[in-house]
């Protein structure tokens, strides 16, 4: 699944809410409820895809609740 869109500057052209990824992710992987970090997202800035990039670990662990078994599996969707 690819939600970025990418031109010849590597600028993002289209980049699709976060809720959007959630909901995706809760489809292919029901088992880790993605949609239950949505408010948190949201409250944060984390709106849009875009909104991902240069957030550390820590972040998604300490602010949003993530487990980091979670992690990689959500940046690499987002990317």
């Amino acid at each position: 699944m690819t939600f970025l869109c990418h031109d010849e500057d590597d600028e993002c052209l289209t980049c699709p809410p976060i809720t959007n990824v959630l909901h995706e992710m809760d489809i292919m992987m029901p088992l880790l409820h993605m949609s239950q970090y949505e408010d948190d997202l949201l409250s944060h800035g984390v709106a849009y895809v875009n909104s991902v990039i240069g957030l550390s670990d820590k972040f998604f662990v300490d602010v949003v609740g993530m487990p980091m078994g979670v992690i990689w599996s959500f940046l690499k969707v987002t990317h």
